[in-house]
């Protein structure tokens, strides 16, 4: 949760309520490798900070998959164009490898 206040810290100030409250918004779960964040077509309910592994981005065009971004370590994952309007999502995000978020 350190990474994760830190990472707040470089855009904003905040004070030890506000992160007690942020620690209380964000709860760790583990993906393995392959699974999913995220699935297309799938609305996005979910902001993640990436404390360890890497998170692929995709969509699948003539059922092959297309990488087009990855987050890594320390960095903010969320697909906002499906989460801010609750509309389904136009791309998956898996993980590369383990990651905590």
């Amino acid at each position: 949760m350190d990474a994760l206040i830190k990472a707040v810290k470089h855009f904003i100030r905040i004070s030890g309520e506000e992160e007690a409250i942020i620690g209380n918004l964000f709860t760790e779960s583990r993906l393995k490798a392959g699974e999913y964040f995220l699935e297309e077509g799938k609305v996005c309910r979910s902001v993640a900070f990436i404390e360890k592994g890497l998170l692929r981005y995709f969509v699948t065009q003539d059922g092959n998959e297309k990488t087009i971004y990855f987050n890594k370590e320390n960095e903010f994952a969320c697909n906002y164009s499906s989460f801010l309007p609750g509309k389904p999502s136009e791309r998956s995000k898996a993980s590369g490898i383990s990651f905590r978020v």
